[in-house]
């Protein structure tokens, strides 16, 4: 498999351009990039534990594989929770006027987190389910 078949390989350096890209635009750009870039994890995540409960469902992986995958999914979705609160901080505190740099930076480090555990989660499934004959990618529609 070469990496741009395998978003394991690529979707963190792309989402990481993503970040990188927020913390340099202005207010604006750097609202819409961070909302994009929580919405482009959000459904990511949804994609590869969707395929994980499936193949969990239909016996292709073992309960102790399933919590493996479950545990680093939970420590992905705390930062993730993290991040989506610090970002709607942010925002609310420069509708009021009252935003920072300090702001800006900490709703970015959090979103900079939650993309370094979501990468985390999708190379763990991707090493552990492969292979396994009769799995669904969380790739595909």
């Amino acid at each position: 498999m070469n990496k741009w078949t395998n978003p394991a390989k690529w979707l963190l350096p792309l989402a990481l351009i993503f970040v990188l890209s927020a913390l340099t635009a202005c207010d604006k750009d750097f609202t819409q990039t961070s909302y994009s870039s929580l919405s482009i994890m959000a459904n990511t995540y949804e994609a590869v534990m969707t395929s994980a409960g499936d193949a969990a469902d239909r016996g292709l992986i073992s309960e102790e594989t399933w919590d493996k995958i479950a545990d680093v999914a939970n420590v992905y979705k705390a930062t993730f929770d993290t991040a989506s609160l610090a970002l709607e901080t942010y925002v609310k505190a420069a509708q009021d006027g009252g935003a920072d740099a300090s702001a800006k930076e900490i709703a970015s480090q959090a979103i900079a987190d939650a993309l370094s555990n979501l990468g985390e989660l999708t190379a763990l499934y991707t090493r552990l389910t492969s292979g396994i004959e009769g799995i669904k990618s969380w790739t595909q529609p």
